[in-house]
């Protein structure tokens, strides 16, 4: 069984190899990014190598917790619907425009976001 415990745990690991590598630029053009809040943006790369090691489930709950979700939700998700039920619901998140604070995008031509 996963507790919001577990999903904050995981949340922190993340965040501490992450939120080092945050920039606004020196991108390369139409690099794929992700936004992590204001803190800034990391490379596809870096963000998916910061989930080395961690539970299955790790991006996608880390993403909807990014975007607001309390831990507990994320759980109880998981545990009765499991990774499906929570892609699900990342994926309603962006329909209702409810996931603007982490997400995928790319660089401009410039290497900024």
């Amino acid at each position: 069984m996963i507790t919001a415990k577990d999903v904050m745990d995981m949340v922190e690991r993340v965040d501490a190899r992450l939120f080092p590598l945050c920039d606004y630029e020196n991108f390369e053009p139409y690099q794929g990014v992700y936004r992590l809040g204001d803190s800034g943006y990391v490379t596809e790369e870096q963000y998916m190598a910061a989930f080395d090691g961690e539970p299955y489930w790790a991006e996608t709950a880390y993403m909807v917790e990014g975007n607001g979700v309390e831990a507990s939700r994320i759980a109880e998700i998981l545990n009765t619907e499991d990774l499906a039920g929570l892609s699900e619901f990342l994926d309603e998140m962006f329909d209702t425009d409810n996931a603007d604070y982490v997400f995928y995008t790319e660089a401009t031509e410039e290497g900024t976001v």
